[in-house]
């Protein structure tokens, strides 16, 4: 059953098999079996299988789902309950040995299928209350690290993960595979990573809140205010702009892009994997901002990142780390935003992928790579800047 969770959807093999049977059931639609039942099963069979090929075609490029397992709503490898977390949160206080003691420990889980081994994190929702903003978002993902359950526990950096559209918090962890990178690399730090924290933008999968505060709800507020009060009081993590970054992809690239500069009191570093130049939605933009076209444009400015380079004069500059596929359709509004950056003075990373595009398999790797540089940025214990391009 393990191995059928985790076949893969968007590898050769399976592509190539699914092409196979759709061809073979399309020559046997035709050939005409003397059950008139069967007959009708294969031409029933040779108009589906068509479109779940050209869906799997289309899958495979985005790679949103990547096993089967993804399909049927697992959002992470090692997620638990809140309720798990509690317990093993108790567990870690009722221990009195540091972490290096922690780390082969086999904590039993009520209610799970089995222990849960510390030398790697744990995903786990986590309802953030919208106390200042009053926006209705979904329930969000947090990744805490090994060390979080370490005693005494140590305070810890945060990354705020943005999604895209359409799309929801789980896609970092279902398609993204966050908290595996994160893993990976804290099983190289003595069990030390950022804290992931990965919100709802938009409130619905296919609302598009540009993460502005507008006609959508007061999204920006949301972000800034109530995600990092509800997780610094929740998890006591680091509450010094050094010790939070904002990151994302599509339009969480852009959305984390402009909040950082928009909030460098708030943010240490950003990461911008495959945004847009400027906010834009379906409609136009009277679609997020009350008032006339022209009031529209106004509001819209002031979360433009283009235009907050060209107008910066702020002393502090957030780095930045900026990465793009060569065939993605934002390349060339990403290289245009790095080089106003660059003329205002900031410390940036222009990473480019060749013969990626817009898709979950480029924004993996953009994780991958920026990870060690961003654990740098916020000192991480025990992270030694490495791999960074």
């Amino acid at each position: 059953m393990s191995a059928v969770k985790n076949l893969s959807l968007i590898d050769p093999p399976f592509l190539i098999g699914l092409s196979v049977v759709t061809l073979t059931v399309f020559v046997a639609s035709w050939s005409r079996p003397r059950q008139g039942w069967l007959r009708w099963t294969f031409r029933g069979l040779g108009v589906v299988l068509p479109i779940l090929m050209a869906a799997s075609a289309v899958n495979a490029r985005y790679a949103y789902f990547p096993t089967v397992a993804a399909v049927f709503g697992r959002d992470a490898i090692d997620q638990i309950s809140p309720a798990q977390l509690h317990q093993l949160e108790f567990a870690a206080g009722s221990r009195t040995s540091g972490l290096g003691r922690s780390l082969g420990a086999r904590l039993a889980l009520a209610g799970s299928s089995g222990d849960l081994h510390l030398d790697h994190g744990v995903v786990a929702p986590f309802t953030i209350p919208a106390t200042v903003s009053r926006f209705r978002a979904r329930t969000a993902l947090v990744y805490l690290p090994p060390a979080y359950f370490a005693t005494p526990r140590p305070q810890l950096p945060v990354i705020e993960l943005l999604h895209g559209t359409p799309g929801s918090p789980a896609d970092w962890t279902r398609a993204g595979f966050a908290d595996l990178t994160a893993d990976a690399y804290a099983s190289q730090h003595d069990g030390y990573a950022p804290i992931l924290v990965m919100p709802d933008v938009n409130g619905g999968w296919t609302s598009d809140s540009e993460c502005v505060n507008g006609t959508r709800g007061q999204v920006q507020t949301y972000l800034t205010v109530d995600v990092r009060d509800a997780i610094i009081a929740r998890f006591h993590t680091r509450a010094d702009a050094a010790g939070w970054a904002i990151a994302g992809f599509s339009e969480g690239a852009y959305c984390a892009l402009q909040i950082g500069l928009r909030h460098p009191d708030l943010y240490g570093a950003i990461g911008d994997f495959s945004g847009e130049e400027g906010p834009s939605v379906p409609g136009g933009l009277q679609r997020l901002f009350a008032g006339t076209v022209q009031q529209a444009e106004q509001q819209a400015a002031l979360y433009n990142p283009a235009v907050l380079l060209k107008h910066w004069n702020d002393p502090v500059r957030p780095p930045i780390w900026f990465e793009v596929g060569t065939d993605d359709i934002t390349a060339h509004a990403m290289t245009s935003l790095d080089r106003l950056a660059l003329a205002d003075g900031f410390d940036t990373r222009f990473v480019v992928q060749q013969g990626a595009d817009h898709g979950f398999a480029s924004w993996r790797d953009a994780l991958r790579d920026s990870l060690p540089w961003f654990a740098h940025m916020m000192a991480v214990p025990a992270s030694p800047l490495t791999n960074s391009a």
